[in-house]
């Protein structure tokens, strides 16, 4: 009789782990939001590898990282990733505006799966267009696919 006490209580133990264990889980998961497509690259390549030689990457699938220091505060269409002092803010936007940037990525940490792209005329419209705020117009533009935001 003792015995079955004493398996109860184990089993007992052993389902409170697991259930607590379970919710450190969910909290850890819930830290981080993923938008769009799912990202399936692993190896991050350096935005400033990407500036230096943006040719090498046109159209090509990479993965990049890094703080968020500015998003568009119209339709959130573009965000801007931080490149240090010395630098413009790398911007991350698709040209038809049909990837748009929650409000809460701004200042975390996000890891993003796209292409480079050189501007097209859809962005120069869309400046132009913009009374209440002004929108980046660089060069290259990186166009999201999938997008990784750590809280």
């Amino acid at each position: 009789m003792k015995s079955w006490k004493m398996l109860a209580m184990v089993v007992m133990v052993m389902a409170l782990v697991a259930c607590s264990t379970g919710e450190k889980e969910v909290e850890a998961e819930a830290q981080v939001t993923v938008h769009g497509e799912p990202i399936t690259l692993t190896d991050v390549t350096s935005i400033d590898d990407i500036m230096m030689n943006p040719d090498d990457y046109l159209d090509k699938v990479v993965l990049i990282s890094g703080q968020v220091n500015g998003r568009c505060m119209g339709s959130g269409c573009w965000i801007s990733i931080d490149r240090g002092v010395d630098h413009e803010g790398f911007i991350v936007r698709t040209e038809d505006e049909s990837f748009i940037f929650p409000a809460e990525c701004v200042d975390h940490k996000v890891t993003v799966q796209g292409k480079l792209q050189l501007k097209g005329p859809k962005i120069d419209e869309h400046a132009e267009a913009a009374v209440d705020h002004v929108c980046p117009n660089p060069e290259y533009y990186f166009y999201p696919m999938g997008i990784k935001i750590e809280a």
